[in-house]
């Protein structure tokens, strides 16, 4: 997060799995070192404040988030591991614009043909 100031800031999500679901928690982490005395100190100041000024909108978008996580539809493929024959692979390594469709056309092409003839 950026307020231009200094410093550097982070927001992010640690979701722990528990019995019949996750909990989440949001964090708000900053760095006022290097801010100046001032910022310093009125970031420190402010920290003790945070949870009367923040902590509703926190459980608010947590809320949101609960919602939308448990509209989505359930996972129902099932996942298995199984065993098979080995098989051989032949490859080629290359590098190219992605930007540049003629370029990827063109190794495309290289590539192919030499992937048939090692064939």
């Amino acid at each position: 997060m950026d307020f231009g100031n200094p410093g550097q800031y982070y927001a992010s999500y640690i979701l722990t799995p528990v019995d019949g679901g996750t909990n989440v928690t949001w964090t708000y982490d900053g760095d006022v070192g290097g801010t100046g005395l001032a910022n310093a100190s009125i970031g420190k100041l402010f920290h003790l404040f945070i949870e009367s000024m923040l902590g509703g909108m926190y459980e608010s978008g947590l809320t949101d988030l609960k919602a939308v996580v448990e509209a989505k539809p359930v996972f129902t493929v099932k996942i298995t591991e199984e065993i098979i024959s080995p098989i051989s692979y032949v490859g080629l390594s290359s590098t190219m614009s992605t930007t540049d469709m003629n370029a990827v056309s063109n190794q495309m092409g290289k590539s192919y043909g030499e992937l048939m003839t090692a064939l």
